[in-house]
């Protein structure tokens, strides 16, 4: 072979390789765009994702906290009922105890002490009932709340 034959292939055996690191590295470039593209695809999915589920939990955390309240005024509600109640009990005692044909000490001393009794065990019930009613509300408020 002659030298210009040997310069000829040399030179166009160099020029095939670039051509093809060139096409490989094309190649590979196309390829690292389109993985790009699908992460960038998947990571907005993602968000989109966590922006509802996050709406959805916010709303039902909403929703949860709007029958808390409800559920408060029904309670403070039925205490108002209750003191009432209470108060007319109350009255309607005294007026049983002032109205009484026994002996005045004897029922005086008897209605005070019933009266006195009452007293204490209506406002013990108003807090044992409005403490229970608080404790439920908090259940039903964390059930309601909480994520499924």
């Amino acid at each position: 072979m002659t030298t210009a034959t040997i310069a000829l292939c040399a030179i166009s055996a160099a020029i095939s390789a670039a051509g093809a690191y060139q096409w490989q590295a094309y190649r590979y470039e196309a390829r690292m765009a389109a993985l790009v593209a699908e992460y960038a695809q998947a990571q907005h999915k993602a968000v989109e994702y966590a922006h509802a589920e996050t709406i959805r939990l916010q709303e039902r955390k909403d929703k949860a906290e709007v029958q808390a309240a409800r559920r408060v005024r029904a309670a403070a509600a039925d205490a108002a009922v209750l003191r009432d109640s209470l108060d007319r009990l109350s009255d309607a005692a005294d007026s049983a105890l002032r109205e009484s044909s026994d002996s005045i000490a004897a029922c005086t001393a008897h209605g005070a002490t019933i009266t006195e009794l009452f007293g204490q065990c209506a406002i013990r019930y108003g807090e044992v009932a409005g403490a229970a009613d608080g404790w439920v509300n908090e259940s039903l408020t964390l059930r309601e709340g909480w994520p499924r």
